[in-house]
């Protein structure tokens, strides 16, 4: 009930997480990151899914490096192993 997707930058504010999902393109990435780093609040953890990407390529430009994590899913699941440590 909590999780809520937009399309918009209103209410940004208000997160303690947000993931920016789409596809692998540091070019892409670097300025949809660097727009919720404006908005949201300064202990915000900001997500990005990556599969072959450092996350620092990714935040590079953005105001939040040090509050920015990688995420990766597999896809498709059905032909990935995974490995728990």
């Amino acid at each position: 009930a909590r999780v809520e997707t937009t399309t918009a930058w209103e209410g940004f504010g208000e997160c303690d997480l947000v993931i920016a999902a789409m596809v692998e393109n540091v070019a892409a990435k670097q300025p949809l990151f660097a727009e919720p780093a404006k908005v949201v609040r300064p202990d915000c953890v900001l997500a990005s899914n990556t599969s072959a990407m450092p996350i620092w390529e990714v935040v590079g430009t953005a105001t939040c490096p040090g509050r920015a994590i990688g995420q990766h899913c597999f896809t498709p699941v059905s032909r990935l192993t995974v490995v728990g440590v």
